[in-house]
């Protein structure tokens, strides 16, 4: 429970570091952590000793370094970046899907940088050193969980198809409950549950997406 509340004071503090980021003012800002503070999930996974609260710790913290790289091309913070990324994965595994999110955008930065639009030896050169200085310690990193999993519990995929693994868990859930089979399959309704759960459970991300158009077109464009 200590452990918990501690990496959600961690979490407040890369939020305002991240709402810096993009010159929100003091009193925005407080609005927008306390916002995030008093979401009922926060309340909950920020006291019950979970590992929830310390995988969005190390997302937000991610994004914070990602973005402080893109910004000044300092490698320090892509190495933050590749660090901070390891952490999430090694919390909750479905934290990897920020891995081909961040590539992706390295990627693109790069051919938006370079004005003439012609691929080069120098901008091949930049971008396999980023991909290469930010990918090796994920690589490790996930290859240490494999080899963990393979010498602990003689499977190296336990995290994926034991009985808690996530497919395990969904399957006991549509097994119990009716509803959650209607869901099963069902895009159009697997969108709209989703996004109940999300005004109800995040209602400053209505505030969010109304101020994104204004945020991409003055920080991104």
């Amino acid at each position: 429970n200590l452990m918990s509340s501690i990496f959600l004071a961690i979490t407040c503090l890369f939020l305002n570091k991240v709402f810096r980021f993009f010159k929100i003012t003091l009193l925005l800002r407080a609005c927008l952590i306390l916002l995030f503070i008093f979401n009922p999930m926060i309340i909950l996974y920020g006291a019950n000793g979970m590992s929830e609260i310390i995988a969005i710790c190390f997302f937000v913290a991610t994004i914070y370094y990602f973005l402080s790289y893109l910004k000044s091309g300092n490698t320090l913070f892509l190495i933050g970046t590749s660090a901070s990324t390891s952490l999430a994965i090694m919390t909750r595994y479905e934290m990897a899907a920020l891995v081909p999110m961040i590539i992706g955008i390295l990627i693109v930065s790069r051919i938006r940088i370079n004005k003439s639009k012609k691929i080069n030896k120098k901008i091949l050169k930049v971008t396999e050193g980023e991909l290469l200085l930010y990918g090796i310690p994920v690589i490790f990193t996930i290859s240490i969980w494999i080899l963990a999993n393979w010498a602990i519990m003689h499977n190296p995929f336990y995290f994926i198809n034991s009985v808690y693994s996530n497919t395990s868990q969904s399957s006991q859930l549509l097994n119990q409950s009716s509803y959650y089979r209607n869901l099963s399959h069902n895009i159009p309704s697997s969108f709209l549950y989703v996004g109940q759960r999300v005004i109800v459970l995040f209602p400053s991300f209505i505030l969010l997406v109304a101020i994104l158009p204004e945020i991409y077109s003055e920080y991104f464009l």
